[in-house]
């Protein structure tokens, strides 16, 4: 008996996979940009209020001014974890991506990937 593999199935499988992998992608690059936006505003915010500290000359008010214009400044650095952790997920959705586009005419392989990205997509809706 002959193994006969029915390509159109295949390659359904694989531009499915890829349209996956690709929206997969974007959606991280989305939260990237945000995570960018986010920390120039804190930034930005801080170093406003660590200069209207300066400009005003009482005491006790310039000091509270100064310090949560420091405190608002140090937030900013928090998301550079997150920037981090995008970036390393964008860079193993790429390297998944070019397995997709490698075995591109292999059902079983297209099959697992599929079923991969079902667990993703399962595992971001549940966490």
């Amino acid at each position: 008996m002959k193994y006969h593999i029915n390509m159109d199935n295949v390659l359904t499988k694989y531009k499915n996979n890829i349209l996956v992998i690709t929206q997969l992608i974007d959606v991280q690059r989305k939260y990237l940009r945000i995570y960018i936006v986010y920390s120039v505003v804190i930034l930005i915010l801080g170093v406003f209020l660590i200069l209207l500290s300066q400009l005003i000359q009482e005491g006790l008010i310039k000091a509270i001014i100064g310090y949560g214009g420091a405190f608002v400044t140090s937030l900013s650095s928090f998301s550079i974890k997150e920037f981090m952790s995008k970036k390393e997920i964008i860079n193993n959705y790429k390297i998944l991506k070019s397995s997709i586009e490698l075995n591109n005419d292999d059902d079983n392989e297209q099959s697992k990937i599929n079923d991969l990205f079902q667990n993703i997509i399962l595992k971001k809706n549940l966490f």
